[in-house]
């Protein structure tokens, strides 16, 4: 197995360096400062948030350029569609650690790319920070006008409040007052991407007579988005025995030492639409092991001893399930993972050499292990740090039914580091 393992792991690692250099070019388009379009390939890295910048590349063999709202006026790539306005744009942080009693948007004036969401006699785009918060527009008077949305702290005399400014929805009223059938769905509406798309799905169905809507964003992105990767590192095991059973005392008296080994794997990460793509679901096919050996001496006299040398080699391939949240911190973003693990063995060594001494007489045998079974569960915690593609996990596994024997229990708790790349972050 550990062959097995290490031949894994130079076949995943090897073709990182490529990938990690490759430049996931795609076909799109810009528009220069001077209304020109011209065709290109675009590298566009963050699809969490709004770019600042793209690279472009005029043909896939030439060198890529970067460009930013001082050079092009819009771009689009992959359906979606960028245009550079100049904005006022809110500041202020939507968590409760941050909120204060002003109900005002912390407004900066700023030139910044804007993503179309929806295209038609009245329109909606969408600005997307560093921190995955979100500010939208409409169009109005030639301009882009921020939806304001803010969230602060309200007291009385008996306790403090978490309230919302949902001055957005007047805005959106007065946008759309040639409909008064709107209004419902406005009020009704969250200030979100979905949401706010649904209103404007109503406007166009029921209050003109303009053609079909134009969705610039493909509403398929409203769905569960899959990613995918792979990763590998080092495994540090600890084994240990518990219970009260006189026939094993040579394992439950004794202290095995760690093992060191390595780990590799693939993942497909299903990224659920709501809560801004920040939960998602990690599914796991891994590859792990643990081997450690135990000398136990049980001196009763000196004509009578006991000694037991015991062996644990045990390779597994693990299915992992993991509940995972996305903490976003300006480049980076941060993982925190909960789930089960179902490991399989496939392969084990489990044996003891046992010497009896007694008044000099000297009896050695092999003998079999305990019996232990073929499938366990196990349950994980860990966390991440990912930039661009690349990420770095440390992950606790804890399992303790590996053996059958009902009188002691087997713990094996592992922890692992490893290194990762994700393919379409």
């Amino acid at each position: 197995m550990r062959s097995l393992i290490r031949f894994i792991l130079l076949a995943m690692l090897l073709p990182i360096s490529f990938l990690l250099s490759a430049q996931n070019f795609v076909p799109g388009y810009i528009v220069d400062r001077e209304g020109d379009t011209s065709r290109v390939l675009i590298r566009h890295q963050n699809k969490l948030s709004t770019p600042e910048h793209i690279h472009i590349r005029q043909s896939p063999n030439s060198e890529s350029q970067k460009v930013g709202v001082e050079n092009i006026s819009a771009f689009g790539l992959e359906g979606d569609v960028f245009i550079r306005a100049v904005v006022e744009r809110d500041t202020r942080f939507r968590n409760v650690k941050n909120l204060d009693h002003n109900k005002d948007p912390k407004l900066v004036t700023d030139t910044v790319f804007l993503q179309l969401l929806v295209n038609g006699e009245k329109s909606l785009y969408l600005y997307r920070d560093q921190q995955k918060q979100d500010n939208y527009y409409i169009w109005q008077a030639g301009r882009p006008v921020l939806l304001i949305y803010t969230q602060y702290l309200y007291e009385d005399e008996t306790a403090t409040y978490q309230r919302e400014n949902q001055t957005y929805k007047g805005q959106l009223i007065n946008y759309m007052k040639d409909c008064r059938a709107v209004f419902e769905e406005i009020n009704k509406a969250d200030y979100e991407t979905s949401s706010l798309i649904s209103v404007f799905d109503y406007y166009y169905d029921n209050c003109t007579e303009q053609n079909a809507l134009e969705y610039v964003i493909d509403k398929n992105k409203l769905k569960l988005k899959f990613r995918y990767g792979i990763f590998a590192g080092y495994a540090m095991s600890k084994v240990h025995f518990e219970g009260n059973s006189v026939g094993y005392y040579n394992l439950i008296d004794a202290d095995f030492p760690n093992s060191h080994d390595f780990t590799a794997g693939g993942f497909i990460d299903l990224v659920f639409p709501w809560g801004k793509g920040n939960f998602s679901l990690n599914n796991e096919l891994e590859f792990t092991q643990f081997n450690t050996s135990v000398y136990y001496l049980d001196y009763r006299s000196e004509n009578q001893q006991y000694a037991f040398d015991t062996d644990f080699e045990y390779g597994f391939i693990r299915i992992n399930s993991m509940l995972r949240y996305a903490i976003p911190i300006r480049k980076i973003t941060v993982y925190a993972n909960a789930g089960l693990s179902n490991q399989f063995v496939t392969e084990k060594l489990n044996q003891t050499y046992f010497v009896k001494t007694i008044t000099g007489n000297e009896y050695d045998e092999w003998r079999t292990g305990i019996d232990t079974e073929p499938y366990i569960q196990g349950l994980l915690l860990g966390m991440d740090v990912r930039y661009s593609g690349i990420f770095a996990e440390f992950r606790y596994n804890s399992s303790d039914q590996l053996t059958r024997i009902t009188s002691i229990t087997f713990n094996w708790n592992q922890y692992t580091f490893t290194i990762g790349y994700m393919f379409n972050h």
